[in-house]
């Protein structure tokens, strides 16, 4: 049974805890936030005792070498403490992950983890957030914390993706080849009145990062998706971040540039595209910390 199904995941879940010393399924419900994997909040039973959990099914064609990356990285921040970050499961083979073999019905193979549930509240997505002060000195303090915390890994396995600079040549390649792409979709009409436009922003961003001084910046472990909707919040203060499976080793200026954009630009009528320097300066500022 796929892990994206439209059907009753019921018996996959529960073959999924039966790797595990866990208990057993009492309750689930499927995260309709998540855009690439799927994932589930999982309610066990060991006796009397009852336990909540967080369940991921990766999504297809992911590499055993990412997971070892992302995992390794997960175990070394709870390890060491100061990022509030959840703890992932082993089961009985003291594995991290559970590698679900082919079978009749779906003849992929799959991954899966298990994580602890963190509590909070889900206040934000990706898409437009407009964070408090508060929110936003605490997030830029906590991706110092992050970079700080990766910087004494030697990680396990690698990602798979290219790096964001080998990743430019391969965007401007691909939308210089997209209007031969097109499905004459509403996205596609709107995307290509602007083609010339984004043509020239990839072609700047491209010139400036040939520069010399770009071959110095730090490369450290980046999360490559720091966004208000990654982080777990109890009031103004944040309990959890959440979703390590774009991490890779790259460009910290990359990941902090990423953050900015997507805690301090606006998305809504005259000012949509326009970055909140107030707001920029306050994510910035507790970085820098």
């Amino acid at each position: 049974m796929a892990a994206d199904m439209a059907t009753d995941p019921t018996a996959e879940l529960n073959d999924v805890l039966a790797q595990y010393d866990l208990g057993e399924l009492v309750r689930f419900e499927r995260d309709r936030r998540g855009t690439v994997n799927v994932s589930y909040y999982v309610e066990t039973r060991q006796g009397t005792q009852r336990h909540e959990y967080f369940l991921r099914a990766y999504k297809r064609g992911i590499k055993r070498d990412e997971i070892l990356f992302e995992h390794s990285l997960i175990n070394h921040i709870v390890a060491r403490g100061g990022c509030p970050v959840a703890r992932l499961h082993r089961a009985h083979n003291g594995s991290t992950f559970y590698r679900r073999p082919e079978s009749a019905e779906d003849p992929e193979e799959r991954f899966y983890a298990i994580f602890d549930f963190l509590h909070g509240e889900d206040r934000y997505t990706w898409v437009g957030p407009v964070c408090s002060h508060v929110e936003l000195s605490n997030a830029g303090t906590l991706l110092a914390e992050f970079h700080k915390a990766g910087s004494s890994l030697q990680p396990e396995g690698q990602r798979a993706e290219p790096k964001i600079l080998d990743l430019l040549e391969l965007i401007a390649d691909a939308w210089a080849k997209s209007p031969s792409n097109s499905k004459g979709t509403r996205f596609d009409r709107f995307l290509f009145e602007h083609f010339d436009l984004v043509g020239r922003s990839i072609a700047e961003t491209r010139s400036a990062l040939h520069e010399p001084t770009v071959a110095t910046l730090p490369r450290v472990i980046i999360h490559s998706d720091f966004h208000p909707g990654n982080l777990v919040l109890a009031g103004d203060e944040i309990c959890g971040l959440v979703d390590f499976d774009w991490s890779k080793v790259d460009l910290r200026a990359f990941d902090v540039a990423l953050a900015v954009w997507y805690f301090c630009a606006s998305w809504d009528g005259d000012k949509d595209g326009h970055l909140r320097l107030a707001d920029a300066s306050t994510f910035l500022t507790a970085y820098q910390r």
